[in-house]
């Protein structure tokens, strides 16, 4: 936990680094997301690859709260986890061969959010009360970072 460097002397610096990583990280797929919005397509981006994402950032963000890490790692994930569901609704929306109804869409983009939330606290929970410590680690950091970092071949 970043906290605990900087009560040991470590300067403020380390703060602003993380700050400029999730501006980064945050900013990640937006691109891709003003482009289809433009476009009114996704042509061309992979759906496996963009639900594998939002599946893979899931358990990310209960890990992160658990083990008391950064804010602006959370952050970061929620953002991640945020832009995937926004892909996920443009290929729902722009795939369609007769245009969606907007109530669609926006019911499609809210299902995307409470199942994320849900599979956040659910994850929690497991952490907390079900898996042990190396099962957190593996569950909750292995699996995802590999699953995304496996995503640049596809």
């Amino acid at each position: 936990y970043m906290g605990e460097f900087l009560e040991r002397g470590m300067v403020w610096w380390i703060d602003v680094i993380a700050v400029l990583g999730t501006i980064a990280v945050c900013a990640l797929l937006f691109p891709q997301v003003w482009y289809n919005f433009r476009r009114k397509s996704t042509k061309g981006l992979s759906l496996f690859c963009i639900v594998v994402w939002h599946i893979s950032a899931i358990p990310f963000i209960p890990y992160i709260l658990l083990r008391h890490l950064h804010p602006a790692l959370l952050a970061q994930w929620i953002c991640f986890t945020f832009a995937s569901i926004i892909l996920d609704t443009q290929f729902f929306t722009y795939k369609a061969k007769l245009p969606r109804p907007i109530a669609h869409v926006i019911g499609f983009f809210v299902f995307l959010i409470v199942i994320s939330g849900a599979g956040c606290v659910g994850l929690y929970f497991l952490y907390v009360h079900v898996f042990p410590n190396w099962l957190n680690t593996i569950v909750g950091g292995v699996v995802p970072s590999v699953s995304i970092y496996s995503l640049h071949f596809c």
